[in-house]
């Protein structure tokens, strides 16, 4: 299914709308660490970053989701220093929708590759992710997740959360 998308701003998208299942972010109560999530991108053509949207399909606990957006080693698998970063409160009345994190004018170059993570420490959401079969070849991002500190975290080429990147 193809999630339908309203542009907050920018004249440039880089997205990804299919939804087929959710990934979890949060604090899972009976567990001793957060689950984190991120998603890493191509850029083509330079310009201005507006906002990353996400879709979050369900949120059970409400709190405060932080993104942060990085420049990634796609070869490495390490994420650069911080670009950008904000922070905002998740309310049940938000599900489902798109979640807007508006990070300022940050320059993007083209032909590089950034990701952004997610991660909170007291909500728990089900964000929209879309899981591939091998036939995909023109994806061009990792879905990442991690729990608590975990050093690294994990890949998954086949996997991608449901996303939007505004630029000018």
């Amino acid at each position: 299914m193809k999630v339908p998308f309203r542009p907050q701003g920018g004249s440039r998208h880089i997205d990804q709308l299919q939804i087929n299942g959710c990934r979890w972010l949060g604090d899972f109560h009976a567990e001793p660490s957060d689950h984190m999530a991120g998603q890493t991108f191509h850029i083509n053509h330079s310009g201005e970053l507006e906002s990353i949207s996400v879709y979050c399909e369900m949120v059970h606990r409400e709190g405060r989701i932080k993104m942060s957006l990085h420049q990634f080693d796609e070869k490495q698998h390490d994420w650069g220093p911080e670009l950008g970063t904000v922070e905002l409160d998740i309310k049940k009345i938000n599900d489902p929708t798109w979640v807007d994190f508006d990070l300022g004018k940050v320059k993007l170059d083209s032909n590089s590759r950034y990701g952004f993570r997610l991660h909170t420490n007291d909500a728990l959401v089900a964000l929209g992710e879309a899981v591939w079969g091998n036939d995909k070849k023109e994806l061009t991002g990792e879905e990442w997740i991690a729990k608590g500190n975990e050093k690294g975290g994990h890949y998954f080429r086949y996997f991608s959360l449901v996303y939007s990147v505004g630029m000018n």
